[in-house]
């Protein structure tokens, strides 16, 4: 992905100088401002014009429910990242030993 985002111009890979082993991702914010952004600004305006048909009371209501369903998928991944991390591997053997 960083290879892509390199060869279009958004970001340039800078080595440290007293480790050559690190290399830090640096974005183009020029080519970012000037391309991306634009995305989200049209976004912005969409959602601005979509929102703006609800009443406060029904946007407070919209913003409850979506705050209660986030929470409960951050604590949903936590668990299935702690049961994969907890994962043990075993090897199956086939045949038996003799």
């Amino acid at each position: 992905m960083i290879d892509r985002l390199e060869k279009r111009g958004y970001v340039i890979r800078d080595r440290d100088l007293k480790d050559r082993r690190l290399v830090y991702v640096k974005p183009i914010m020029s080519r970012i401002e000037k391309e991306v952004f634009p995305v989200f600004n049209s976004l912005h305006e969409i959602m601005t014009k979509v929102y703006s048909n609800y009443s406060n009371n029904e946007l407070e209501s919209m913003l409850d429910a979506t705050t209660k369903i986030n929470q409960i998928m951050n604590e949903r991944t936590k668990e299935i990242m702690e049961k994969i991390s907890q994962r043990k591997t075993t090897k199956k053997w086939v045949g038996t030993l003799e």
